[in-house]
C-alpha cells in the first residue's frame, strides 16, 4: 500500500525506520531539479548562442533584451536559465515548424 492515512510511502518508511536517520525517513518529498543554468552555460552553450543569433528575425522580440539576458547568464552574473530555456524552445519550435528547418539528430 503506497498511501496509509494520507502518509505516502508508508511501507517503505516503516521498513527503514531505525536503519536510516529520522530526518531522512520523515522528510517531505522533494522534486528532481535539472541543473538547467549549468547546462546552458556548459554543453548547451553553443546551441543557445546559435538560437539566440536569430532573435533579430523576430519583430515581436526585443533582440537587445535577449542578448542582455544571454550575456549576463553566460557571464555568471545572473541566473536567467528559465527565460533562456523558454526562448530556446521557442526559437527551435519556430525554426522547425514555421521555417521547416530540419535538425540533425
Amino acid at each position: 500500500m503506497k498511501l496509509y492515512r494520507f502518509q505516502t510511502k508508508y511501507i517503505l518508511k516503516k521498513a527503514y525506520t531505525g536503519r536510516l536517520p529520522s530526518h531522512v525517513t520523515q522528510a517531505a518529498k522533494t522534486g528532481l531539479v535539472a541543473p538547467l543554468a549549468k547546462l546552458l552555460r556548459g554543453p548547451l552553450r553553443e546551441l543557445v548562442q546559435d538560437a539566440f543569433a536569430s532573435a533579430a528575425k523576430h519583430p515581436w522580440l526585443n533582440a537587445g533584451q535577449c542578448e542582455r539576458l544571454l550575456r549576463q547568464h553566460l557571464a555568471g552574473t545572473h541566473d536567467h536559465a528559465f527565460p533562456i530555456y523558454v526562448l530556446l524552445n521557442y526559437f527551435r519550435w519556430h525554426d522547425q515548424f514555421i521555417q521547416k528547418t530540419q535538425y540533425v539528430r
